[in-house]
């Protein structure tokens, strides 16, 4: 398998982890939820698919303790968003 297919490989289970935290956060395990989606965050680094980090900024928004966190997050989200709307990568 080239490096190129196991990117591919590997990014494909990013959907299925974001919802895994998802659903625990649903069922009430916040701090567990922030903890996959943080670490899934970090492991897909900037250079990772905008779409991916839209959605991850999205749901790590909803598991933040402050509305400031929430909103960094949001607006990281959005930054994102920008990504793959104009095709290109967000600045962070």
């Amino acid at each position: 398998m080239t490096e190129r297919q196991q990117e591919r490989t590997a990014e494909g289970g990013v959907p299925t982890r974001i919802g895994q935290a998802v659903m625990l956060h649903r069922a009430g395990d916040r701090e567990e939820a922030r903890n996959r989606l943080a670490a899934l965050w970090h492991e897909l680094g900037p250079s990772a698919d905008p779409l991916h980090r839209c959605t991850l900024a999205h749901y790590l928004a909803a598991t933040q303790d402050t509305p400031r966190e929430r909103l960094a997050w949001d607006l990281t989200a959005l930054e994102a968003a920008e990504g793959f709307v104009t095709g290109g990568r967000p600045r962070t």
